[in-house]
């Protein structure tokens, strides 16, 4: 999952692989679901992060109409 992306990721590089939303991607950053570094005045996502994330939203068992994966 992800290897066409870089171990460090913008945002930007983030939102694409996750197919969502730059308001999306940004709330996500902001409320301490996606985890990140910052450094100077650049978001930088690690992809571990976004694994842990994804791994968290998609295996937690809960179904969702935001979340078909998970049926």
């Amino acid at each position: 999952m992800f290897e066409g992306y870089p171990d460090l990721m913008t945002p930007e590089e983030a939102r694409e692989a996750l197919g969502i939303g730059r308001t999306m991607m940004y709330r996500l950053l902001n409320d301490g679901s996606i985890k990140h570094l910052r450094i100077g005045r650049k978001l930088k996502i690690p992809k571990r992060y976004l694994l842990d994330f994804v791994e968290n939203e998609c295996c937690s068992g809960v179904a969702t109409a935001s979340n078909p994966a998970c049926r």
